[in-house]
């Protein structure tokens, strides 16, 4: 529907932006969430890395 045509519009321009931008946060979101377990189960070494207490 709309392949290939990401910048014919500014609307679109904005709107393609936008989709990468958030697709960069959950990127990032989710690899500093798996970096910062795997360093609280490496200094831990392994016991309650997920404890709430």
């Amino acid at each position: 529907m709309n392949r290939g045509q990401y910048f014919a519009t500014p609307q679109k321009v904005f709107l393609t932006m936008l989709n990468v931008g958030l697709i960069v946060i959950a990127t990032a979101l989710c690899a500093l969430g798996l970096w910062s377990s795997g360093r609280s189960i490496h200094e831990e070494g392994g016991r309650n890395s997920f404890s709430c207490s």
